[in-house]
Parts: structure tokens; sequence; C-alpha cells
């Protein structure tokens, strides 16, 4: 589970957006209060927090050692102290592309820490974006131009989905995210 920890709604609306556009598939839960973000830690795996730094100064870093997390910064300052954590920065000002860069690598690399501990049945979060769009009719070249992955990734990938599911077809991978709610009836490309 991904959460995006900021008072700002616009901010908090946008990133999900953005990760939306990038992982179809993710579970993505917004929070304003420190107190709903130590709520959902509690109860929930969280694998990926972005986290303002209004929401970042209250949290006890022990408490989230274990998670990847991104800070998202207002603005980019002329000089940046580090802080010694492990933490990706995103800074609110940066580009488009930026800001989808860290993302993206911060997605991927939570994608291979989540195939690692998944057991070998269960497709990733990746695999079943893959599943989605082969079912919506997407050639591996349009997968891999909105996935912005290469065409090589996505053969690699379906090849794991037969393996995992031993599912050969497209209606067969049609069929299972149907019934997997991965697409609706009516859904289009």
């Amino acid at each position: 589970m991904i959460v995006i920890a900021t008072a700002s709604f616009i901010v908090r609306k946008g990133l999900t957006d953005i990760i939306k556009e990038l992982y179809p598939s993710l579970k993505i839960i917004d929070v304003s209060l420190v107190d709903e973000l130590e709520n959902l830690r509690t109860q929930h795996k969280v694998k990926l927090l972005l986290v303002s730094n209004e929401i970042n100064l209250h949290l006890n870093p022990a408490n989230y050692k274990e998670i990847q997390l991104i800070k998202l910064i207002d603005v980019r300052p002329e000089y940046i102290d580090v802080d010694g954590s492990n933490a990706e920065l995103i800074f609110l000002n940066d580009s488009e592309q930026v800001i989808k860069h860290v993302l993206k690598r911060n997605l991927a690399l939570m994608d291979k820490h989540n195939s690692n501990s998944k057991s070998e049945s269960e497709l990733s979060d990746r695999e079943l974006d893959i599943v989605r769009e082969v079912a919506l009719g997407q050639t591996n070249k349009e997968i891999a131009d909105k996935l912005y992955i290469s065409v090589h990734t996505v053969i690699t990938h379906r090849k794991n989905i037969t393996r995992k599911l031993g599912i050969k077809t497209v209606s067969g991978l049609t069929v299972y995210a149907l019934l997997n709610k991965l697409i609706k009836i009516g859904d289009n490309i």
C-alpha cells in the first residue's frame, strides 16, 4: 500500500493521479493528519510513504525505518541539509519529468521488494498492470509506452504471468482480469 501524507489536498490529489497513471492497480490512501498516518501504519502494511515536512516532523523515525520514504518539500532550497535518512526528496516545484522519474524509481524498488516477498504463484502489482492492459487489447508496444518500460520487459512479465497462472491466451487473461476485477465490462483503451 502507498500512503500520501500531507495537509495539502491538491498535492494529495495530484500525486494520487500521477501514481495511478504510472501503476493503475496500486492501492493508494491519502491522509492529512499525523494521527491518521499512525493508525494506518499500525493497521496496514505500508510499503511506500510520501510525506510532507509538516507531518514528517511529528513522526518517530524508528516506526518508519522499514518503510520506503519520499519526503515532499515545498521549494528546492539553495542548500540541502542531509538528515542521514535514506529518504528520497520530491520538491513540489520540480518539473513533471523529475517528479515522475523519482516516483517511477521508487515504485520499481517497491515492486522489486514486493515481488521478493510474495509467493511464487501471486502476481506482482506490475504483472497485474500488464494483465489489465492485455485484457484491454493493447499490444506489447502500447503497454510498454503507457507504463514507461521496454517491450522486452513487457514480454518478460507476460512470460512470468503465463508461468504463474497457466493462462496462455489473451482471451484467458481477459476472463482472469474480469473475474479479479482488474477491468470491468465496458472498459476500453
